[in-house]
């Protein structure tokens, strides 16, 4: 499949006058984006169709289920459909239009306006009364331009093409660059050579993107709040004669000794009762940061209202937390002697390290399992 393919309307205005007949008026990952109904609510009667990687992929004869569907929803909205085709195999168009039902406009090949012109005829319309759709510039767009149709430009289906085709697509990724920064709705992220200056902060503008970034500081708080938690705990708070984790700790290898001195035993042989504590303050910890991440994720982030589905969505929430907290438990132990004769360094490693992996994991379990439905 072709990549870095930018769907949204086009400002035509803000398009140079060298570029702008080259310009669509919108661009779609599929004829599927395409709404009929809407096409002929807006006075159009009259749809103009690419085949080869529009309507089915180059050199094909299956014509795609999805795709006859949309055909028939297009009939059925009141739209006299043509095909237009530059392909040099005409029995292969004759069989498919027959398949389709769909009857085809001969002439000069794209972007001349000869087919353009004769479909129009066909119809007894007018310009501004039809579509064209297409997935190539210089031939599709190109040609309903010349001619004052409008023109939405569809992702190509299949990287497959005719050799002269992969030629103009060459061009066409230098043209597209310069429109992209155009695009006036549903922008995307996937072209690289859009991520800078302006385009990286109008990436903000999509809702996903903010989405993302709100998870991204809301894990950041949360994450300030568990470390921040789990080493006050465990390195700062006094007891009676010493640290307060030094003498729970004792406690813990007194009753369990053979798991505590375990996880607390340093290169050297010497017991840090500290690490033993540890684990029940990393799980305390992580607990609160939890609860601080649900209630923040789900007002601010996914914007949840009302209360309906709040129980169930907690249950999932720490359902995939509670996994996260015990791979972040094991982590930490399995890494507390990482650098020998350090105990404070290799307990911050494995923080750091269980940190990076559960994040990961928290992120995803909580974005297509937690509030899939609302992001859908």
């Amino acid at each position: 499949m072709p990549t870095h393919f930018q769907s949204g309307h086009f400002d035509r205005a803000k398009v140079s006058k060298l570029l702008r007949p080259l310009c669509p008026m919108r661009a779609v990952e599929s004829i599927l984006d395409i709404d009929p109904a809407e096409l002929a609510a807006r006075g159009k009667s009259v749809l103009l169709l690419d085949l080869d990687n529009t309507l089915l992929v180059w050199r094909g004869e299956e014509i795609p289920s999805t795709t006859a569907d949309w055909l028939a929803r297009a009939k059925a909205a009141g739209l006299r459909l043509f095909l237009l085709s530059n392909t040099r195999h005409p029995d292969r168009l004759n069989r498919l239009a027959a398949k389709l039902e769909i009857p085809v406009v001969t002439g000069k090949f794209k972007p001349s306006t000869s087919m353009f012109l004769g479909a129009l005829a066909k119809a007894q319309a007018t310009p501004d009364q039809a579509v064209m759709i297409g997935d190539q510039i210089f031939t599709d767009i190109l040609g309903a331009n010349r001619t004052g149709i409008e023109s939405i430009w569809v992702k190509q289906m299949a990287p497959r093409d005719f050799i002269g085709t992969k030629i103009s697509r060459m061009g066409e990724r230098i043209v597209r660059r310069k429109l992209y920064r155009t695009i006036a709705a549903e922008k995307t992220w996937t072209d690289p050579h859009l991520m800078g200056g302006a385009e990286a902060i109008a990436l903000l503008e999509h809702p996903v993107v903010r989405q993302f970034v709100k998870f991204v500081l809301v894990g950041g708080l949360s994450t300030v709040i568990d470390i921040g938690i789990y080493w006050t705990l465990v390195w700062v708070v006094p007891g009676q004669s010493d640290l307060l984790s030094r003498e729970l700790g004792q406690q813990l290898i007194a009753w369990q000794p053979g798991f505590f001195e375990s996880v607390s035993r340093r290169p050297d042989g010497i017991i840090e009762p500290a690490l033993a504590f540890g684990i029940p303050a990393k799980i305390f910890s992580t607990i609160i940061a939890i609860f601080n991440s649900f209630v923040w994720n789900r007002k601010w982030t996914f914007q949840i209202q009302g209360k309906e589905e709040k129980f169930q969505q907690l249950k999932k929430f720490y359902a995939v937390a509670l996994i996260g907290l015990a791979m972040n438990s094991l982590i930490v132990a399995l890494t507390s002697n990482i650098l020998p004769g350090h105990v404070k360094r290799s307990n911050a490693v494995g923080l750091i390290i269980a940190t990076v992996v559960v994040s990961f994991w928290n992120f995803f379990g909580q974005k297509f399992f937690t509030f899939r439905s609302k992001e859908a």
